[in-house]
C-alpha cells in the first residue's frame, strides 16, 4: 500500500513500442559498445557476441521479452492481492501461522486464478512474439529465433506464398489452443462448481429440536412461523417461506 506510487514506474516497459523495445535491446547487447557487456567486464567477464551465438541469442531476446512484461505479471498479482480478504491472513496469524505458511497455504491458493490467468496471457504473448525477434536478430543466426509467426512473415511477405504463410498461421493458431485450452477449461470447470455449490437447508422443526423444549411454542404463541414451515436465515433473521414457491427453498 505505502508503494503504490511505484505502479506508474512499474509500468513503463510495457508503455514502450515493441519494436522499440527490440531496437533498445539489441543495442545493449551490441559486443565492447553495449551496456551489457560493459557491466560484465566489471565482473571480469570478457566481452560476448550476444546475437551472434545461437544460445545466446535466445537468452538475449528472452531478457528483452522478460524485461517487457514483468511489470504486467507484477502489477496483476499486486492487484490479486490487494483484492485477497483480511480475514483468513489475520486468522492465520492468531492461530500461530507463521509468514511461510501463511504465503504457501493461504495467499497462494487464493491467488490461484489470478496466477492461472497470468499464466495464459504470458503464454500466448511469448509465443506471438514477433517485434522484439525482427528488431533484434530478424530470426537468426541460423533460425535460432525465429518464432513461428515470423516464419509465416517471412514465408507470406518476402517469398510471397501467401497460402503457405496462411496454413502457418492456422496451425499456429492450434497450437496456442493446445497451451491454453487446458487452463481455461480448469478456471471455468471451478467458477461453475463454485456458482452450482447449493448449501441442504433445514427445516424449523430441526432447529427446535436443537435449541431445546419449549422453543416451538414460544415461536407458535407469537404467531411468527409454523414449526413445519421451511425457513432460511437471513443476516440472523429467520424467513418465512411460502408454500407456493417451491424454488425459493433451494436458494442458498
Amino acid at each position: 500500500t505505502k508503494l503504490k506510487f511505484l505502479r506508474p514506474i512499474i509500468i513503463i516497459p510495457m508503455l514502450v513500442p515493441p519494436a522499440v523495445v527490440g531496437l533498445m535491446w539489441k543495442m545493449m547487447f551490441i559486443p565492447n559498445l553495449g551496456g551489457i557487456d560493459y557491466y560484465l567486464g566489471l565482473l571480469g567477464i570478457p566481452a560476448i557476441d550476444w546475437l551472434s551465438n545461437p544460445m545466446t541469442a535466445l537468452i538475449a531476446v528472452t531478457i528483452a521479452s522478460v524485461w517487457e512484461w514483468t511489470p504486467f505479471v507484477i502489477i496483476v498479482i499486486l492487484a490479486g492481492l490487494d483484492s485477497l480478504p483480511k480475514s483468513p491472513i489475520e486468522s492465520a496469524v492468531i492461530d500461530g501461522a507463521n509468514t511461510f505458511h501463511i504465503i504457501i497455504y493461504i495467499i497462494i491458493p487464493l491467488l490461484k486464478p489470478i496466477i492461472l490467468v497470468v499464466i495464459l496471457l504470458r503464454i500466448i504473448e511469448s509465443l506471438a512474439i514477433l517485434p522484439v525477434v525482427f528488431m533484434m536478430t530478424g530470426g537468426g543466426p541460423a533460425l535460432a529465433t525465429e518464432a513461428i509467426n515470423l516464419y509465416a512473415y517471412h514465408v507470406g511477405l518476402e517469398y510471397l506464398d501467401i497460402g503457405y504463410a496462411a496454413s502457418i498461421l492456422v496451425a499456429f493458431i492450434f497450437i496456442l489452443l493446445f497451451f491454453t485450452t487446458p487452463i481455461i477449461l480448469s478456471s471455468l470447470k471451478k467458477a461453475l462448481d463454485k456458482k452450482d455449490r447449493r448449501v441442504p437447508l433445514p427445516n424449523l422443526q430441526d432447529l427446535v429440536a436443537t435449541i431445546g423444549p419449549g422453543f416451538d411454542e414460544d415461536f407458535e404463541a407469537y404467531g411468527l412461523v409454523s414449526a413445519t414451515t421451511p425457513f432460511l436465515l437471513a443476516n440472523g433473521r429467520v424467513v418465512e417461506l411460502d408454500p407456493s414457491e417451491p424454488d425459493r427453498a433451494g436458494e442458498t
